[in-house]
């Protein structure tokens, strides 16, 4: 890309013939549900701290350190 294109980009905050302005959704649909032309926004759910997953997680750090030795 050129540096008047940059220049052009940066300078041009606006909506254009292909875009609505800066940003990934538009401006009014900021607060929009996905299937209202919204952003998604994915979200993981809590991992639990599982005792038994940490039990494990030592012996085998253990065991690494045995074979290491």
């Amino acid at each position: 890309m050129s540096a008047s294109a940059r220049t052009t980009q940066r300078d041009h905050d606006g909506p254009g013939e292909y875009s609505w302005g800066p940003g990934l959704t538009p401006p009014d649909l900021q607060d929009a549900r996905p299937d209202e032309g919204g952003l998604y926004r994915g979200k993981s759910p809590a991992i639990p701290d599982d005792t038994a997953m940490r039990g494990l997680a030592d012996e085998l750090a253990d065991r690494a350190e045995w074979g290491r030795g």
